[in-house]
């Protein structure tokens, strides 16, 4: 399928979370994670390839119960056939003292988004009822006053939350925090 421009509709993977395995290949338990091995691998669907790996890996390291790597070496055609694309995310954590009593966990996050390619024939937020533009008037003066252009939304329209005055609520609705 083709867009106007002639491109082939499509869609894109971003992954962001992508780690190196740093085992290396047969060493240790690595064998029963062969999928870590690859960012992305995109394979044939089967029905008996449904999991990357098992609970139970670890009970025989030399055999796997599912080993990942045979779905890559069976070289299946992936021609005009319906895919998995089976994406590894991950992270590396090197310990330090501020870990001390909990790790925390902000800006530790992956994401994989699947996003369209040439799969629209212009930006799908442009035909948003509810777009805002801000832009600075003269863009070289910092700090200087800034242009809103409201494509839809309404003046009166705001993103804060209504004023809630809690202790009176609270003391108002008691079993919201205190279980009697």
């Amino acid at each position: 399928m083709k867009d106007n421009y002639g491109n082939v509709k499509s869609y894109r993977i971003l992954n962001k979370g992508m780690t190196y395995q740093l085992l290396p290949r047969g060493y240790g338990n690595e064998p029963i994670a062969s999928w870590a091995r690859y960012q992305m691998a995109v394979t044939k669907y089967n029905d008996s390839e449904r999991t990357s790996s098992s609970v139970y890996g670890s009970l025989d390291i030399k055999e796997p119960v599912v080993d990942f790597q045979k779905y890559i070496d069976d070289n299946d055609s992936i021609l005009d056939e319906d895919l998995v694309a089976w994406i590894t995310m991950g992270q590396y954590h090197i310990p330090h003292t501020e870990d001390l009593p909990v790790t925390t966990s902000p800006g530790m996050d992956n994401s994989c988004l699947f996003l369209p390619y040439n799969y629209f024939a212009e930006d799908a937020a442009i035909s948003s009822k509810n777009a805002v533009r801000v832009e600075p008037i003269e863009r070289s003066k910092r700090g200087s006053t800034v242009r809103v252009q409201r494509y839809g939304v309404k003046r009166e329209s705001t993103c804060l939350p209504a004023d809630h005055n809690y202790d009176e609520l609270i003391k108002q609705y008691p079993k919201w925090i205190i279980d009697n």
